[in-house]
Formats: C-alpha cells, sequence, structure tokens
C-alpha cells in the first residue's frame, strides 16, 4: 500500500533556512501547471505527496440510477445504502454499496454525541466521471470498533487505468496491484490512501472507515 510520504524535521528546517520552494498534493484529477507538474505553488513548505490517479467511468457505462441520494442513519440500527447503474431496459447492475453497523455512529462533526436512537440525515453524492463519492455531514465521526464499510464495484470503468490511449498489460499490472482506495477529508485537501480489500476477479474493492469524507477509487 502506497503511503504519503513525509519529510523529515532537519528536511523541513534546511527548507526554511535556504527557502527552497515546495510543493504540496493538489486535488485529484488536477491538470498539470506550465512544467508538466502536478502542484499548488500557493502553499509554501507543505509536505510533498504522489497524486493518485482517479478511476473513471468508461464511456460505455450504463447510466447510474441517481448520483445524490439523502437517507436517515439510525443509531441502534443497521443499515445499507446501495447505488447502481441502471442499464435501459436490463437488471440493475452494482456500483456501490455503504454498510452501518448497528452501532456506527459516534458523535457529529462538531464531536457531540449521537444517542441511541438518534436520527442522523446524511447524504451520499458520487461523482458524475469518475468513482468517487462524498458524504455531508463531512467529518461525521463512526465507532473506531463499528467501522462504515464502502464497496466499489469497477466493472463499468474506464480500463485505460494509464490514459495512454489503449488497454495493455500495464493497465492490467495497475488493475491488479495498484488501485486502491484514497480518501480526503474536503476538497482541496491532501488525499490519503486506506486499506482495502480489492477483488480482482470480481472488480470489487472495499474499505472501512471512521469519519464520512470524499472517497475515491485510484491508483
Amino acid at each position: 500500500m502506497r503511503r504519503l510520504l513525509k519529510a523529515p524535521l532537519p528536511m523541513l528546517l534546511l527548507l526554511l533556512i535556504t527557502g527552497l520552494p515546495t510543493v504540496s498534493c493538489v486535488e485529484l484529477g488536477a491538470a498539470p501547471d506550465d512544467s508538466g507538474s502536478n502542484v499548488d505553488r500557493a502553499l509554501p513548505f507543505a509536505l510533498v505527496s504522489k497524486e493518485p490517479t482517479a478511476v473513471l467511468q468508461a464511456e460505455s457505462a450504463p447510466p447510474l440510477e441517481t448520483t445524490v441520494q439523502s437517507f436517515w442513519i439510525v443509531k441502534g440500527e443497521s443499515s445499507e445504502i446501495e447505488i447502481k447503474y441502471a442499464p435501459p431496459g436490463e437488471s440493475l447492475e452494482d456500483f456501490l454499496d455503504v454498510e452501518f453497523g448497528e452501532e456506527a455512529l459516534l458523535a457529529h462533526p462538531d464531536g457531540t454525541p449521537i444517542a441511541e436512537g438518534e436520527s442522523v440525515l446524511i447524504t451520499l453524492t458520487v461523482h458524475p466521471s469518475k468513482f468517487q463519492v462524498s458524504f455531508e455531514p463531512s467529518g461525521l465521526q463512526i465507532d473506531p470498533d463499528h467501522p462504515v464499510v464502502i464497496e466499489f464495484k469497477y466493472e463499468h470503468a474506464d480500463h485505460d487505468f494509464d490514459r495512454d490511449g489503449d488497454m495493455d498489460e500495464a493497465d492490467e499490472q495497475i488493475r491488479v496491484e495498484e488501485l486502491g482506495i484514497w480518501k480526503r477529508a474536503a476538497p482541496g485537501q491532501v488525499w490519503t490512501e486506506t486499506e482495502s480489500d480489492h477483488d480482482t476477479l470480481d472488480q470489487k474493492i472495499k474499505t472501512e472507515v471512521w469519519s464520512l469524507e470524499n472517497i475515491a477509487v485510484s491508483w
């Protein structure tokens, strides 16, 4: 699993002394600047990180039945939210599955505990072209012993993962060895990779989360 590169303290001190420029991670899928580098030069002395490459929906992918869905989650009750592809005249096909256990809800984003039997309205928004989902309210805290399980099925993804115009062995290597699930607290913040369970045969990938944030399949 890839992890963010963390600059050691001596290096940060050296950067401060010498005035050397640094770069920060930018929004997933952002366009490179004139130098060909995906960087945000407005934030000096930020830590360096590889920008993940988003997995995209294939042009031939069926439409999703919805891209925005709101639902009530009750502490003390388990819930499962599904969003599916809706091919015209055909059966629905899996895209996204989100599972809340009975005791998943812990606290509101401001830290206020969620009481047993309390209901929380959550809105899920799917990116129109990426395997990416965001939740509102962002930062809803999940019980460490009862994580939320999020699973994507990427059968209808664009399998030209490296975006070089063809699907070849390099793309298959990326699919099998490098696909993962990444998260960030909010747009504009750094993406970090989570631990994930990848079923390469059924083309499903899932993770457990302890805070509802932006979640994406990337590499």
